[in-house]
């Protein structure tokens, strides 16, 4: 099976100069937890919810009101905590392979790139699906014989709309 067939085509994305503030609420917004970072729909580096996490809760509860602003992101760029050069796979590579390196990386996503333009992103997430779809956990979910099902603790990829990168 190819990355093609399981990868969630046109990804949100986010530019680098985007605030830390705007790339959570995108991920809050579309239920995800990785975003590429694009300039004009070439790939530049990759942000994830572990990236924007603030640190420390006891030190932002103590900061001022502008301070927390400050720690928080609302004023920070997105490439100022982005990861680069970023790990990528063809559409064309095959799960297995994908997979391996996800797991030998010790990542969870990978921008799916195409003659130098995103195209999609593999996640952890897909690969579950689609080993579910593979094993066939979705069909137990109708049968009581079957007993409880795996499946309902595979979350679909997600799904997203509007903010895909621009061609």
């Amino acid at each position: 099976m190819r990355i093609r067939d399981v990868m969630t085509p046109n990804p949100v994305a986010v530019a680098p100069s985007a605030s830390v503030l705007t790339a959570r609420r995108l991920m809050a917004r579309h239920g995800i937890r990785h975003l590429p970072v694009v300039v004009g729909g070439t790939l530049v580096g990759i942000v994830s919810d572990r990236d924007l996490r603030v640190g420390d809760k006891a030190l932002a509860d103590a900061l001022t009101t502008l301070r927390s602003d400050l720690v928080s992101g609302r004023y920070r760029a997105v490439e100022a905590v982005m990861t680069r050069p970023v790990q990528t796979v063809a559409p064309s590579a095959t799960i297995n392979e994908a997979a391996h390196r996800m797991r030998t990386l010790k990542i969870s996503a990978l921008p799916v790139v195409a003659e130098g333009r995103l195209i999609g992103i593999l996640t952890t997430d897909d690969l579950l699906a689609t080993l579910a779809a593979v094993a066939g956990l979705d069909d137990e979910e109708g049968d009581p014989a079957a007993g409880p099902s795996k499946a309902a603790d595979v979350d679909e990829p997600s799904q997203q709309e509007g903010e895909g990168v621009p061609s």
